[in-house]
């Protein structure tokens, strides 16, 4: 996992003009988010971080997949020791901690542009069991992104359209028009576990 983590970090650094640009690209938009919802009382930065790291870390995999599809480099992937499914729970660490990186140095700017009441996240133990189911049902959809990509060998822009879903109705960074989201289902499961946690611990 440390190797793939290297790897992808270098290839970051090898291309640095290309990912100074995504890098400023990826903060504007975080930066944005929170400025257009800024008297918004939802706004919490656990869930957007939860949903900027999740969706960005599938959207990289899928990215980096569809390249050595066309570069023919998933040939030499598919002829290693490992599959191809565990070369990619490998990497997923090197996606995940990149994405959270930007979204370290967002919120950096944050502290300097916006009031400290919004930066100001509320940790319990129902938002931890939430982050742990909500990374829990990432994860499996990211093994099934690695698997309809390798059968369609590009599928970028349907993902980019349930980013974009998501992003508007999931709940976590825009207030839902549904009574029923992803959001409110994970806070609502998160509480039962906790419940049910503290009845067998007591």
């Amino acid at each position: 996992m440390y190797n793939e983590i290297k790897r992808y970090f270098f290839f970051k650094r090898h291309y640095l003009v290309d990912s100074v640009c995504e890098i400023l690209y990826q903060m504007i938009f975080v930066l944005g988010m929170c400025m257009l919802l800024l008297h918004q009382p939802n706004l919490n930065l656990i869930m957007f971080f939860l949903f900027f790291t999740a969706t960005n870390t599938i959207l990289a995999a899928n990215n980096e997949l569809e390249f050595e599809i066309r570069s023919g480099q998933v040939d030499n992937l598919r002829h290693n020791d490992r599959s191809i499914y565990v070369v990619y729970m490998d990497r997923i660490a090197g996606y995940f901690l990149y994405n959270a990186t930007i979204f370290g140095l967002s919120c950096a700017v944050l502290l300097l542009l916006m009031p400290t009441g919004l930066l100001q996240p509320v940790f319990s133990p129902s938002v931890f069991v939430m982050a742990l189911m909500h990374y829990l049902f990432f994860f499996l959809l990211y093994l099934l992104i690695i698997w309809l990509t390798l059968k369609f060998e590009r599928i970028s822009v349907a993902l980019n359209f349930g980013y974009a879903c998501l992003l508007i109705y999931s709940g976590l960074v825009f207030p839902s028009a549904f009574a029923l989201s992803y959001r409110n289902i994970l806070e609502s499961a998160s509480t039962v576990v906790v419940k049910l946690l503290y009845a067998l611990l007591i």
